[in-house]
């Protein structure tokens, strides 16, 4: 696929086959984002690529069980109350159960970590797409950056202890084909010239 095709006609997905990923596609879209650019070429980000259904069950439940212990009527968690309710009956999933999770860390305290992450993992989408795969980028455990049954859980399946997530790439094989691109209704551009 022509690169511009690739990078327009990426979508995020939020429902997956039941389908493991052949092994050669996972890592290439893993080296995709490993080869992202990085402040001052320090290529400080850390990758750790879940691809068991043992292992998206365990970080699924432990960010679920995070979420239940929020109080719905707190203001600072009322973007959050439908995914608190749905953690509460023990229904919700945050990874949307994909066949992979690629989890991008780096350095608590880095001025360039979330820059270098967000290379990565775009990288990492448009490689994803151009392989026939389908992903979305998730935040949430991010959101849990201090939480301690959490963070426990990431140092477990090798989070250093100085680092923290900046993000990570749900991957898979879409349910249901990508749609065609909405309209573009942001993003304004102005050219100086």
């Amino acid at each position: 696929m022509e690169v511009y095709e690739c990078i327009t006609t990426r979508r995020s997905c939020r429902a997956y086959k039941d389908m493991p990923i052949e092994r050669e596609k996972l890592e290439r879209v893993v080296e995709s984002g490993r080869f992202a650019p990085s402040a001052n070429d320090n290529q400080m980000a850390r990758f750790i690529v879940l691809a068991s259904k043992e292992a998206l069950d365990e970080i699924a439940a432990v960010v679920r069980r995070a979420y239940a212990e929020m109080k719905e009527d707190d203001p600072k968690y009322a973007s959050s109350q439908g995914v608190i309710e749905k953690s509460k009956d023990g229904s919700y999933v945050f990874h949307y159960d994909p066949s992979a999770l690629v989890i991008v860390a780096n350095k608590d305290g880095y001025s360039h970590a979330m820059a270098d992450c967000a290379c990565a993992i775009e990288n990492m989408m448009i490689e994803a797409n151009d392989l026939g795969l389908s992903s979305v980028w998730v935040n949430q455990l991010c959101a849990f950056e201090r939480h301690p049954d959490v963070v426990g859980h990431l140092r477990k399946i090798g989070l250093a202890d100085d680092e923290i997530v900046y993000g990570a790439l749900s991957i898979g094989y879409a349910q249901v084909p990508n749609h065609d691109a909405p309209e573009r209704k942001g993003n304004p551009v102005v050219y100086v010239e």
